[in-house]
């Protein structure tokens, strides 16, 4: 993994593309039912936003599977 430099929502970034690829599919919050609803991941985007940062959240004690019907 070598980091680069990239444009990202208007920032110049460095990234860990490999992760950040990875991140839409392994996040749990992006994988959560609750993520509209949810505190903590309100918090943690309004964190990234501010910071021009990515994160990938692997742990939650509320974290519940999006049904196929939703």
């Amino acid at each position: 993994m070598k980091p680069i430099k990239k444009i990202a929502y208007g920032k110049d970034v460095w990234c860990n593309e490999e992760m950040d690829n990875a991140r839409r599919k392994e996040c749990l919050c992006f994988n959560c039912r609750y993520l509209k609803v949810c505190a903590s991941a309100s918090e943690l985007f309004g964190f990234c936003k501010d910071y021009d940062l990515a994160i990938m959240v692997t742990r939650c004690p509320n974290w519940e599977v999006i049904k196929e019907s939703e």
